[in-house]
């Protein structure tokens, strides 16, 4: 599975940055056309045509992005998960990365006075809804909440990873009862600080967080965080771990035994 992977000729350039990088440990090689008995190397699936689609609904495809945990001291991490745009599953892992990540788990806080929506860009919404942009979706979301909840709702728009820096998630959570997001990583800093999540698209917080808002008054409080965030600090990598073969020998390890 991970002997040769393929990529689509003229890939998007955050792409095309790293393959030199990949092929340092797994040969990689361009191409015009679809064969799916490989395994392509994929941005968003809003990124391609509709030939191209085939792999995401036919194919094999491992997906790259930025990594899970941004907000550590450690180096710049690139995420991979094969046939999900995040990973789904809980593999056994130890906790040696998670703890160079300097990621904690606070106690789950059940109460709140607020719901908070994390709004994620366009693409995403456009690929999995039927809304126009990220405002259309916040305003539908928004009105049905009213069905179910009379709490105060607060909503956050996207913004540069530079931007959110100098203006974090963490006090935005500090008396939440809840945060919604799209598929935002935002949920794993909600998560580790103890808000529960409400999650309405495919993402690493599946087993985390529930899908239904008309559940808002009765979130999720799962009890196996840590197993949780031990897998997805070995779901994502640096610039050295991805040349010298030690994210090749992971994903192997994970998904062809």
């Amino acid at each position: 599975m991970f002997e040769k992977l393929k990529y689509f000729e003229r890939p998007h350039n955050v792409l095309a940055k790293l393959i030199p990088h990949i092929s340092k440990s797994i040969p990689v090689e361009e191409t015009a056309t679809v064969d799916l008995k490989s395994t392509y190397l994929t941005v968003g699936p809003w990124k391609y045509n509709e030939y191209q689609h085939q792999v995401f609904e036919h194919g094999q495809y491992l997906h790259y992005d930025k990594g899970y945990f941004f907000n550590t001291k450690a180096a710049s991490t690139f995420r991979f998960s094969l046939n999900n745009l995040q990973e789904s599953q809980i593999f056994d892992c130890d906790d040696k990365r998670i703890r160079s990540y300097h990621v904690e788990l606070k106690d789950w806080r059940k109460t709140g006075d607020y719901i908070l929506i994390v709004a994620p860009d366009e693409f995403p919404v456009q690929y999995y809804t039927e809304f126009k942009n990220e405002y259309e979706w916040v305003f539908w979301l928004k009105h049905e909440l009213r069905k179910y909840t009379d709490r105060k709702i607060f909503y956050r728009f996207k913004e540069t990873r530079k931007d959110r820096g100098d203006d974090p998630l963490t006090p935005y959570l500090h008396d939440a009862w809840a945060i919604i997001t799209h598929q935002s990583l935002a949920c794993i800093e909600s998560i580790c600080e103890g808000v529960p999540v409400f999650n309405l698209a495919p993402s690493c917080c599946d087993l985390m967080a529930l899908q239904d808002i008309s559940q808002i008054e009765e979130p999720y409080y799962p009890d196996n965080r840590w197993e949780w965030i031990k897998s997805l600090s070995y779901g994502q990598f640096t610039v050295n771990e991805i040349e010298n073969g030690f994210m090749r020998d992971i994903l192997k390890e994970r998904y062809e035994n």
